[in-house]
């Protein structure tokens, strides 16, 4: 390998060879943010070569241009923190094979989509890969252009498609960065509850049902305020309902259209989606307003379906708000005689049947008290109900994030799991097994992508940690965990005790506090093995053998050299 200076010089003017090709044609970033992003490569760069963290940290502080312009030794050692604290985020972005690794999502998460709108499903495979693979938006955009499945879509299409990418991606930065103390505006009223329900609920990207849940949490919040104010509103209850109406709603429609990433989707009708949500919000509050005006709002969703699962989801949202069967049979018998049905009286009764069967199995998992004797069948429930408990209503997601852990245990195979949510799954009752092989797709693309990142994933030591190791430890394990969905494992704390060992601590240290954080099982499982030892030795094995790649490639680099000496000669 190259001194780490010659290569961190060759690798900096490179990269603004590169970026002043990229940036002919645009004004010039202030020199600060340039020398940012060209550190940010070259160090990402030289990781990927196999310096370790401490010389490139040291690279850095020592030859970066930023010295120049900082005021002193302090400052440069913060921004070589800034810069290495970074690399993880844009590592994804940067990789070699970054390319080929976005259209492998690309793939298999549209293959397992089940958007009946060519565009709604794009949106929705193209945002899963913004906010949970870590692709950036102008990747994605490459992506699905290049897709053979959109060759013949026009430019106006891939505008629409990529203008509600870009919004709905500045919707969720905004929501997640929002931590203002005072509200001062509506949009501000919905990122600060969003953020709320999003780290509560553990959500990454939102679905209509979440935020229903939001907007009826601010309900909720406005109300209890109103009535320790003014307690007359706690029982004069049609006042409050028509005060909701009046005041709150109105804001509320604005904090949507301004903030929701919901709303900005590409295929939604906009305008039938805030009617939508406003429809019956006075019912979930607790009020009892069973009138025409609902009721038509509430059985509208029913004329707008357009297959099965359509139709049973809209059937279901009825049966919820207590309408009665019979009622939600006789629309749909109406419906199924427009669209030239030959027996639209059976095909409105297998909707309500499975509806019923949909919200009977729903009721399971919300009573769920982990009686069940089967263990795959009890931590299936287990798990879901737990989600239940959080959100209040169950969605494919929610079975994808089963699928991915029970997978991850490594205790159930795929076709058991398969098995169990045939049979205990409400979103199974309307798709059987081909939504089954929906949420095995969905999960195996999850895991394939998460342990990608782990693979990259680069632990950072804080330039400014003391002798407390375990109090390192921690912030770093809370840090990846963080960035990386996946059950801890031991192979994080093969990384954290790598990086620890390169920043100077002594094995012996480190022993005895691992083994105050080894898996629940570990004694059980290996009763004779030092949980703390096994790691260190794992750590101490990932370095050599990084170091024989390294010493290996220097062998390659000699020979390369030397034969091409020869050849001139």
């Amino acid at each position: 390998m190259k001194n780490i200076v010659v290569e961190y010089l060759d690798l900096l003017g490179k990269t603004i060879v590169e970026r002043k090709k990229q940036d002919s044609g645009t004004p010039l970033q202030n020199r600060q943010a340039e020398n940012y992003e060209n550190d940010l490569t070259a160090s990402i760069r030289l990781l990927e070569k196999g310096y370790d963290v401490k010389s490139v940290i040291s690279v850095i502080r020592d030859k970066s241009p930023m010295k120049k312009l900082l005021p002193d030794a302090r400052a440069m050692l913060l921004y070589a923190d800034k810069v290495m604290e970074n690399v993880n985020d844009e590592w994804t972005m940067r990789a070699k094979h970054s390319l080929l690794e976005a259209e492998g999502s690309y793939q298999r998460r549209i293959a397992a989509q089940r958007s009946m709108s060519a565009i709604h499903g794009d949106y929705q495979v193209g945002m899963a890969m913004i906010l949970k693979d870590g692709f950036p938006l102008s990747l994605v955009e490459q992506v699905i252009r290049r897709s053979g499945l959109n060759q013949d879509a026009e430019e106006s299409y891939f505008k629409t498609l990529f203008s509600a990418l870009s919004d709905g991606q500045n919707r969720y930065v905004e929501i997640l960065a929002y931590d203002a103390n005072t509200m001062n505006s509506e949009v501000d009223v919905y990122r600060k509850f969003a953020r709320e329900y999003m780290e509560k609920t553990h959500t990454i990207i939102l679905s209509s049902d979440d935020e229903q849940n939001i907007i009826e949490t601010i309900y909720r919040d406005y109300m209890q305020r109103l009535q320790e104010e003014q307690p007359i509103y706690r029982e004069d209850t049609l006042r409050m309902m028509a005060l909701l109406e009046e005041r709150v709603q109105p804001i509320l429609c604005k904090a949507i259209i301004l903030a929701s990433p919901i709303y900005i989707e590409a295929g939604r009708n906009k305008k039938e989606y805030l009617a939508g949500t406003f429809s019956g919000i006075c019912e979930s509050l607790g009020f009892d307003r069973q009138d025409e005006s609902v009721h038509a709002n509430l059985t509208k969703g029913l004329a707008e379906a357009t297959n099965d699962r359509q139709y049973g989801h809209a059937a279901i949202r009825l049966l919820r708000r207590h309408i009665h069967a019979e009622d939600v049979k006789n629309h749909l018998i109406t419906l199924a005689i427009a669209a030239a049905l030959t027996d639209p009286s059976g095909y409105a009764n297998l909707i309500l049947v499975r509806a019923q069967a949909f919200l009977s199995r729903e009721d399971a998992i919300k009573e769920f008290d982990g009686q069940n004797t089967d263990l795959c069948v009890n931590d299936y429930m287990r798990n879901m109900h737990c989600q239940y408990t959080k959100k209040g209503f169950v969605n494919p997601d929610m079975d994808i994030a089963v699928m991915k852990e029970m997978l991850l245990s490594g205790q159930y195979a795929p076709d058991q799991i398969k098995d169990v949510m045939m049979h205990y799954s409400p979103n199974a009752v309307f798709d059987g097994i081909d939504y089954l092989s929906y949420v095995q797709k969905l999960a195996d693309q999850e895991i394939a992508r998460e342990n990608e990142k782990l693979n990259n994933y680069v632990v950072i030591p804080r330039s400014d940690m003391q002798e407390n190791y375990e109090e390192e430890y921690q912030y770093q394990r809370q840090k990846m965990e963080r960035r990386i969905r996946l059950p801890y494992n031991i192979t994080m704390d093969a990384k954290i005790v790598k990086a620890l060992l390169n920043a100077g601590v002594e094995s012996r240290n480190l022993s005895p506090m691992l083994s105050r954080y080894k898996p629940k099982n570990w004694d059980k499982d290996y009763p004779s093995v030092s949980y703390g030892s096994y790691v260190i030795k794992q750590a101490e094995k990932n370095r050599q053998e990084k170091r024989q790649v390294q010493e290996q490639s220097i062998v390659r680099t000699r020979t390369t050299t030397n034969n091409t000496d020869n050849t001139s000669a």
